[in-house]
């Protein structure tokens, strides 16, 4: 990339390319609407830069859906770009800018990462891998693959984590519980195929959480960028009526109605890292249920997205232990 076209292009992506990638062998980016407003992958994945002595970086990239396709196209101009990660929620959207999705991306619909090879991108997927490897854990039975889930939403990560469990399977069955009909049927449909899927409209019924044995949050519900959304819990309806405390109490008195009739311990794994404790797992913590917040999931799939984006520049294999250890000292 020389400097002119880097100006250039520079421009056109409003400077979101930094000056310091001209010195760089390579970069990456993270690409969302607001990455550059908390997004950990770049603290992340630059510290493992740093530590493997590559002279590399990765950036956040903010950027509207209007200009999503835009961007991808330029990105692609630029031959010391070489991918990174996709972030909310630009995470089903982006597979229609990408030439070649792998098996994981195609069966969930959904990229939370992609690499270059050659002279086009490939999607592939490590929300599901990074959300099992996490839960792994702290499951209450001794293999996944015989443990129910319950996955409540169906965004990205959702679809992600909801596909790698009916891969996973063995004697098990995932329950989908999503708002959004058509959505629901469409993963239910895919998932069938290569699982035992049952499927319920948002919010789960009380049967849903006691045939799980891991019950997971996928939606953005008590994430801290939703802040009408902070104090609900999603296994209860999420009406934000006025007054929206009225609306409050009355989701967290059904969420405490419904756990104190569940008829066993579970795992409530909640997507969600900001904040560490969402209002789904305190009310779980309270009811006596073993919970695991985001961060984890978060940290794995950053280790499983640095290795797939990476190996294809540096043409070997990255260790999964020094990259876990590196980003896990962050």
């Amino acid at each position: 990339m020389d400097k002119e076209h880097f100006k250039d292009l520079s421009k056109i992506l409003e400077n979101k390319l930094p000056a310091s990638l001209l010195k760089r062998d390579f970069f990456t980016a993270i690409i969302g609407t607001s990455p550059s407003k908390g997004a950990r992958s770049p603290s992340l994945w630059n510290s493992c830069y740093k530590k493997f002595k590559l002279n590399a970086e990765m950036v956040p990239m903010d950027v509207d859906l209007k200009d999503l396709g835009n961007l991808v196209a330029l990105l692609k101009e630029i031959d010391s770009f070489q991918g990174g990660s996709c972030a909310v929620p630009h995470k089903e959207q982006i597979l229609s800018h990408i030439e070649s999705v792998d098996e994981k991306a195609n069966i969930c619909r959904a990229t939370n990462c992609f690499y270059k090879e050659g002279s086009k991108f490939i999607a592939t997927n490590t929300d599901g891998d990074g959300a099992l490897l996490a839960l792994s854990e702290i499951s209450l039975k001794k293999s996944l693959k015989n443990s129910n889930f319950l996955i409540i939403g169906l965004g990205g990560a959702g679809k992600a984590i909801a596909a790698s469990t009916a891969v996973l399977q063995n004697n098990g069955t995932v329950y989908l519980s999503n708002r959004n009909k058509n959505t629901l049927n469409e993963t239910y449909k895919r998932l069938n195929k290569i699982s035992n899927v049952e499927k319920e409209i948002f919010p789960p019924d009380l049967s849903s959480l006691n045939k799980a044995d891991i019950i997971i949050n996928a939606t953005s519900i008590g994430f801290e960028g939703s802040s009408d959304l902070l104090c609900f819990n999603p296994i209860s309806g999420c009406k934000i009526d006025n007054p929206l405390q009225e609306s409050i109490k009355e989701n967290l008195e059904d969420s405490f109605s419904k756990l104190n009739k569940v008829n066993t311990k579970k795992v409530f794994f909640d997507a969600v890292y900001q904040p560490a404790k969402t209002v789904f797992l305190l009310s779980a913590e309270a009811s006596g249920h073993k919970t695991l917040g985001g961060l984890k999931m978060n940290l794995y799939q950053a280790v499983l997205g640095f290795i797939a984006v990476n190996r294809t520049y540096l043409k070997k294999s990255i260790n999964f232990d020094l990259v876990k250890k590196q980003m896990e000292s962050i």
